[in-house]
């Protein structure tokens, strides 16, 4: 038998059509009067009036109050309400209180059902172990159109609330562990549902009580929350820091604060922006040794926004290491081509450890690297060019050691010593085999110490014959696996086998100098 009695509701507040579909948390809502359309607290002892399919259901004591308990904890049960109030009128609150007694494991869930008009069609706001959903089953299908994080409490009573008063959208709130959360979504309702409410729990025991349908539009709160008091800092690391401020005061509650950075006008800086549900917040992402001044403004669940707190500038600490590497040794030229150099220099020396070396202009206006060994070759280089390079090494602190001695490196012209021919021997889906065949046209017998270019279409090399290959980014550079010297007019030939689609480099370089292409 289905009653009328009521315990202690509190409606909905405070939620404004500009809202957008988001998850916020929720403080609480002020009591308010609404007409009941329908209303079961099983305070009679029974479920009269209700259809219950599957699982265990029985009317039993909670809390010294009787509510409908599911305990069968394997099964899929639903129970629907016979009554349908009056239809699905814009202005509906549908309203009850749902408990978990057993851990929500990964396909468990318990729910209020709504628009329902049987135990296969229906909308729901659902519970898992980890994030509360609105979405609708139809036919057996489900569909979620909107989740937010939320970590129900075994054992604890969760006050559902669904406002489906706004045109095409429902607003849902759960509290009952802090915080709360919101939910909003568009659920199209199926045809033929009506407004039929009910519960369900899927592999999961669970109690559910006072559900209620009511036929007030709630008032619209319009009040923002109060400026919040004066931001402190505490606990300044190298990338960040804890700010804390006294809390706002609202008419309805404070739902969270957001912590933005201060620009001044006129400013390139973007403006950061973090939010907490709480008046305080640990800040880990900022660079050391910088400043910035940050203001924090409470807003509530509408949501409207307070004044700013008043500014508080705070600026990281320096970072733990200070200690700069020391300079590396002035670079030496071990291979210079028409286009390329390769340096080494003796390494650097830190009291945690070098992480880098950066090849720069002693300007210091154009540097290359990072470079995790004591060599470098620079590429792409002018034939017939004067190069001047100081070599500065970095920890992970970004500390710069001094800069090592200068070297001065003239490029020869590029007269070119060798020819090549790069050839797809065969292809397939996702491979290739390749052939290059090298020439000397030098006049003079070449040994080769290394050939190198650079794949254009993301291609790799699985296998080689006749070389071993390294392979930096999309860099190849290959070395003989024995001795090879070429005579005037003579080749050298490897082959290997790549994935990817092949295009022929260009150019191939042999010891630094650029090949022509045949």
């Amino acid at each position: 038998m289905l009653d009328s009695s009521r315990r202690g509701w509190r409606v909905l507040v405070g939620f404004a059509v500009s809202v957008a579909a988001a998850a916020l948390v929720f403080a609480g809502a002020p009591a308010a009067s609404a007409a009941t359309v329908f209303q079961d607290s099983f305070s009679d002892g029974n479920a009269d009036g209700w259809t219950l399919t599957n699982g265990a259901w029985a009317v039993a004591a909670e809390d010294g109050n009787p509510a409908l308990r599911q305990s069968s904890a394997g099964s899929d049960a639903r129970a629907i309400a016979a009554e349908a109030g009056r239809g699905t009128a814009l202005g509906t609150i549908v309203q009850a209180r749902l408990k978990p007694h057993s851990r929500l494991g990964s396909d468990g869930s318990i729910s209020l059902l709504f628009h329902a008009l049987d135990a296969d069609n229906y909308a729901f706001l659902r519970l898992t172990a980890n994030r509360v959903e609105l979405g609708r089953r139809q036919n057996g299908a489900t569909s979620v159109f909107a989740s937010a994080p939320y970590t129900p409490v075994i054992g604890t009573w969760q006050v559902a609330t669904l406002d489906l008063s706004f045109p095409n959208q429902v607003r849902a709130v759960v509290a009952g562990t802090s915080p709360g959360v919101q939910v909003v979504a568009a659920i199209p309702t199926a045809t033929g549902s009506a407004n039929k409410v009910g519960f369900a729990a899927r592999g999961a025991v669970a109690s559910f009580d006072d559900v209620r349908i009511s036929d007030d539009v709630p008032p619209i709160d319009t009040t923002p929350p109060s400026a919040p008091g004066t931001p402190v800092a505490s606990a300044i690391t190298p990338n960040g820091f804890t700010l804390s401020w006294p809390p706002s005061a609202d008419n309805v509650g404070v739902v969270g604060y957001q912590v933005t950075t201060v620009v001044p006008p006129g400013s390139a800086a973007p403006i950061r922006i973090w939010t907490t549900g709480t008046n305080s917040i640990t800040i880990t992402d900022l660079p050391p040794r910088s400043t910035n001044t940050f203001q924090v403004r409470a807003f509530d669940a509408v949501p409207n926004y307070s004044q700013p707190s008043p500014q508080i500038t705070v600026t990281t600490a320096p970072p733990q290491d200070q200690t700069p590497p020391t300079a590396p040794g002035t670079p030496v030229a071990t291979a210079v081509a028409a286009t390329s150099v390769t340096l080494t220099w003796a390494a650097a020396t830190d009291n945690v450890g070098v992480t880098a070396y950066y090849l720069r202009n002693p300007a210091g206006t154009v540097a290359t690297g990072p470079f995790t060994g004591a060599t470098a070759t620079m590429v792409n280089l002018a034939p017939a060019t004067t190069y001047t390079w100081v070599v500065v090494a970095v920890d992970a602190a970004n500390n710069i050691s001094d800069p090592s001695g200068q070297i001065t490196v003239t490029t020869p012209a590029d007269t070119p010593i060798c020819e090549y021919s790069y050839r797809v021997v065969n292809q397939w889906q996702g491979g290739f085999q390749a052939e290059v065949t090298i020439r000397n046209v030098s006049g003079a017998p070449v040994q080769v110490d290394r050939i190198h270019w650079t794949f254009t279409n993301g291609e790799t090399i699985n296998n080689i014959w006749n070389a071993a290959v390294t392979i930096t980014g999309s860099t190849v550079t290959l070395r003989p696996t024995s001795t090879a010297i070429i005579p005037p007019g003579g080749t050298f030939t490897f082959g290997f086998v790549g994935t990817g689609t092949p295009v022929p480099p260009n150019p191939i370089y042999l010891n630094g100098f650029r090949c022509r292409q045949l």
